[in-house]
């Protein structure tokens, strides 16, 4: 399976994409180490990797985009989702008005943003 998707990322590369989503639900493998294959494969392509506040640390998010931007010196980008299926936060026991799902995206990603820039000034 990971085949699949080093080879995509390299047809990606080769016909001038820049980036390439990444996504995430329940159901699939995990989006960083998808996108650590996808930057050990090719040599431009930047990851869009899916993010959201269920899955993750929002000071494991910026560490990961630290890493990342050292390890490869690219850019990696991020797509803050609020909540993703319906089947998949009830599973996560995440069940919140949109609104509100907004709301607490609104906030990881001011605090992901806030750690970004302290983390550049003080280890890139």
């Amino acid at each position: 399976m990971s085949n699949e998707f080093v080879k995509v990322s390299q047809w990606s590369e080769e016909f001038g994409c820049k980036g390439i989503l990444v996504y995430a639900d329940n159901g699939l493998v995990d989006p960083w180490l998808v996108s650590q294959e996808i930057l050990k494969s090719t040599e431009r392509l930047s990851p869009l990797v899916a993010v959201q506040p269920v899955y993750m640390h929002p000071y494991t998010v910026a560490k990961m985009v630290s890493t990342f931007g050292f390890m490869y010196n690219r850019q990696i980008y991020l797509n803050m989702i609020a909540g993703g299926f319906k089947n998949d936060r009830k599973r996560l026991m995440t069940i919140l008005l949109t609104t509100d799902r907004y709301n607490r995206l609104t906030e990881y990603t001011s605090i992901i943003i806030d750690l970004l820039k302290v983390g550049k000034a003080r280890y890139l």
